[in-house]
């Protein structure tokens, strides 16, 4: 028999398809969400697509495979050891709340009674357990564990007198043969899951979702920044109409995510949650943040002629915080400081602190125009002092003190910034001009020490003694 080219190309397409759709039925699934509990992530009806079980992460969105062969989906949030609480409907994973932006009614008031679906032995000190996890066989462990092991296991317990039996065999204690998991649905309020029935088996994981994204929960709104380190989204939650930034930064940039979910400050940028993530194989920190709008400072001293003394403050009040904390900015300058209008009320807020980055050769990388000369020493609170500084001047003048020819933040050279440009200070009204004066002295030991001497000199009236100072660092300067 002969073929002609146009059959032998349709017999090649043919086995084409044929071994990729076999690839497909044995890598992925196609589930389609039956109910309201992962809303508003999923919506009844809708079909998600999910790639089978290659690695479990918190926060996956999971489809599960129940006794009777149905699927359906939740979110795994417990890991094989952690520890289970609520809070006023809030999850506590191991002492420290969950920020869940993709839950709906994540506040609400459950009322755990004896007729209610949720069970105060699967929401209260509820350990996950894992593989080699041994438990003692009694009453109160059974409370917490007696589902799930008979699902592991395929055999019910039962107990004669005080002594309990699984598939006839008597049972003192039990060995957890795998690792189990936590799951919730997104819809806190319309959901049946772990809060229920308990933790589930690895096994009974079919599957994981393959459309979830990176932002998972938010919505992104527009790319604000671009660049080859780091790329910044407004987006707003999910759950609510809450604008957030989310900050993604290249894993080579920085050895840690440099944000810090404990600071708390007016005029410090707070962070929600930090996570790693993977877009295209690639690995990057993702920090959530609280939006502080998109003016930077120089961007409103182009536009405000006015010096603001308030304005100034915040600037200081935000830095001594960080320093406070034990975190050195390191790289203090206008863009890295959010000046904005929320609710009437003019805010600022630092971003980008503890951003000290070492390169390949072992130097510090820094925006130039504000770097002192022993940056390369290693950054310090005299880092900070210095760049506050020229961040002053630039306040009152609206024009950078020392001018770079470069823009590279990787060649910053030790001498480059070492005589002190008094004629160009003063122009500025005291105290703002002994402030930077003693700022910006070449020799650390001989700038203020602290942000809280920079914030007394300038809210206190200077006495005598102040001023007769004053008078003898300008003359021995000069």
């Amino acid at each position: 028999m002969v073929f002609t080219r146009k059959t032998v190309l349709k017999i090649i397409l043919g086995f084409g398809m044929f071994f990729v759709l076999i690839h497909f039925h044995k890598n992925y699934l196609i589930a389609t969400v039956q109910a309201y509990s992962m809303e508003p992530t999923y919506h009844s009806g809708e079909k998600v697509l999910y790639k089978t079980n290659t690695g479990l992460k918190r926060k996956d969105v999971i489809i599960l495979r129940a006794s009777d062969n149905s699927l359906f989906i939740k979110r795994l949030l417990g890991m094989p050891g952690d520890t289970i609480n609520f809070d006023n409907g809030l999850l506590v994973l191991n002492k420290s709340t969950v920020m869940e932006p993709y839950v709906q009614s994540k506040k609400a008031k459950y009322n755990f009674t004896a007729n209610s679906d949720l069970n105060t032995f699967f929401t209260n000190q509820y350990t996950v357990p894992y593989k080699g996890l041994t438990i003692d066989i009694n009453e109160d462990t059974l409370r917490s564990y007696k589902l799930l092991i008979e699902d592991i296991e395929n055999k019910k317990i039962t107990q004669q007198n005080d002594a309990y039996y699984l598939n006839g065999r008597q049972i003192n204690d039990y060995v957890f043969p795998l690792d189990c998991y936590y799951i919730l649905g997104d819809n806190r309020n319309n959901s049946k899951d772990s809060r229920t029935y308990g933790a589930i088996p690895e096994k009974n994981i079919a599957a994981l979702s393959s459309s979830e994204t990176w932002y998972s929960g938010y919505q992104l709104v527009k790319k604000i920044y671009d660049s080859t380190e780091t790329t910044v989204y407004q987006a707003k939650r999910v759950s609510d109409p809450t604008d957030v930034a989310l900050r993604l930064s290249t894993t080579n940039h920085a050895s840690n995510n440099p944000y810090q979910t404990r600071l708390k400050h007016d005029n410090v940028i707070r962070c929600f949650e930090k996570s790693n993530v993977k877009i295209e194989q690639l690995s990057y920190h993702l920090s959530v943040l609280e939006w502080g709008g998109i003016q930077k400072l120089r961007q409103w001293l182009m536009q405000n002629k006015t010096v603001n003394l308030h304005l100034i403050l915040m600037l200081l009040n935000g830095l001594e915080y960080l320093h406070a904390n034990g975190i050195i900015h390191a790289d203090l300058k206008p863009e890295n400081i959010l000046v904005n209008f929320q609710e009437q009320k003019q805010t600022l807020k630092l971003i980008d602190y503890g951003q000290e980055t070492r390169l390949p050769d072992g130097s510090f990388k820094i925006t130039p125009e504000y770097a002192p000369p022993e940056y390369q020493s290693g950054p310090t609170i005299q880092t900070d002092i210095w760049a506050l500084g020229c961040i002053i001047y630039e306040i009152f003048t609206g024009r950078v003190l020392f001018e770079s020819c470069s823009t590279n933040r990787e060649s910053v050279t030790d001498n480059q910034q070492t005589q002190l440009p008094f004629n160009k200070l003063k122009t500025l009204p005291e105290p703002f001009r002994y402030v930077c004066f003693r700022c910006l002295q070449y020799r650390p030991e001989r700038r203020l020490h602290s942000v809280s001497d920079i914030i007394r000199l300038i809210t206190q009236r200077p006495s005598l003694q102040m001023r007769l100072r004053m008078m003898k660092h300008y003359l021995a300067y000069a």
